[in-house]
């Protein structure tokens, strides 16, 4: 069914069912919220549902069938009801008042910003990027004007969704402005944003606000499994750096995480050793010949992920919530060999060694400290 191809978002989702049960869709909405947490593909699955032919019913829950011709069309983007308005290159020249917004764009402009639709097509969590594009142009508010009068003659309902409305340039918002004051009965308006506090305030008090939550970790897990065929383990370990966000987590996938852990937990093993200094630095070298300041934070990250494991094995005594599952008899053993470790003092260096990495301190110097200081605070 329609909703089930969405991650999350119950709550959200009851509420956008209930006003169609209901009969009490708004004119605007605005979908706020983190990035990459599926608030465009929530907007594209509602109007899918407004425009459904057969939608199916099952007791206070209502969906798109997925199967009519109007379905088809939403979900690929070719739907005459379905707008999309994002930002655009500036394009050459200045925007006179009946210009077309790609009028001004080269046909290398045009081809990518058609190759980004299509790909958005076949993902609905997918990201629109444009080279050089980061304002809604005011070309694009007066193109949907106009469009927007033609929709009375059209069979069900139009919507129009504007990715990233924190982009309205003035101009284009005090534009925008205007059509939300004169609102269309068969139209929906849905704004999506992840800065709804940029956005002028006469625009967001003329629409029904609904905030997104961030994912909670087991969604992000079960997404990445049926989506993009992870295994458990990586999943989990992919889900735990995501901070809420499915987008964030496609970013890891070109990662080798497993392996990004296992070089960084050797080096805490390095640190360990009786005469340990030699080959620490060795191996610091090593680590850090293939590996840029991203992914050293990445492995910095795991190793704090690791060390947290071994803080829940230790203090509820059992394995069941860590994170790292594949490295459950590693993780236990390491327990019971330093349970005096201050694991808490060693988070904090290790957080306060990726803040340190951030403002641009010496990379190598950092990490030798780092783990000089995770030795003493773990051999206690």
């Amino acid at each position: 069914m329609s909703w089930n191809h969405i991650i999350g978002h119950k709550r959200v989702k009851k509420i956008i069912q209930r006003s169609f049960l209901e009969e009490r869709i708004a004119g605007a909405y605005c979908f706020w919220g983190i990035d990459g947490i599926g608030k465009e593909a929530v907007a594209i699955e509602f109007a899918k549902l407004l425009n459904c032919s057969n939608p199916i019913r099952n007791e206070q829950k209502i969906n798109a069938c997925d199967e009519c011709s109007n379905c088809k069309k939403i979900s690929t983007l070719t739907h005459p009801n379905l707008q999309l308005i994002f930002s655009l290159p500036a394009g050459k020249g200045t925007d006179s008042k009946g210009d077309s917004p790609y009028s001004k764009l080269s046909d290398e402009q045009i081809t990518e910003i058609q190759n980004e639709i299509q790909t958005k097509a076949k993902d609905h969590y997918y990201k629109i990027n444009i080279q050089n594009a980061n304002q809604i142009k005011i070309a694009s508010i007066r193109e949907l004007k106009r469009k927007l009068t033609l929709s009375a003659q059209t069979d069900g309902r139009t919507v129009i969704i504007i990715f990233n409305a924190e982009e309205l340039t003035g101009e284009s918002a005090n534009a925008f402005l205007k059509t939300l004051e004169e609102p269309q009965d068969n139209v929906t308006i849905i704004l999506v944003t992840s800065r709804h506090e940029t956005i002028i305030p006469t625009i967001l008090s003329r629409c029904q606000q609904i905030k997104f939550e961030p994912l909670d970790n087991q969604s992000i897990e079960e997404a990445l499994i049926s989506r993009n065929k992870l295994g458990q383990e990586e999943a989990r370990l992919i889900s735990a750096f995501a901070q809420g966000s499915y987008h964030k987590a496609t970013e890891y996938l070109d990662e080798d995480m497993k392996q990004l852990r296992f070089d960084i937990v050797d080096l805490l093993r390095s640190c360990l050793k009786r005469n340990f200094r030699v080959e620490l630095i060795n191996k610091i070298d090593t680590f850090l010949k293939n590996k840029d300041k991203r992914r050293i934070e990445y492995s910095l990250n795991l190793l704090l992920l690791w060390l947290r494991d071994v803080y829940t094995v230790r203090s509820l005594n059992n394995t069941e919530n860590i994170i790292n599952i594949d490295q459950v008899s590693t993780i236990s053993k390491f327990t019971n060999a330093y349970l005096n470790a201050d694991i808490e003092n060693s988070v904090n260096v290790i957080e306060k060694t990726i803040s340190g990495l951030r403002h641009n301190a010496l990379i190598q110097l950092s990490l030798i400290n780092l783990f000089i200081n995770l030795r003493e605070y773990i051999m206690r």
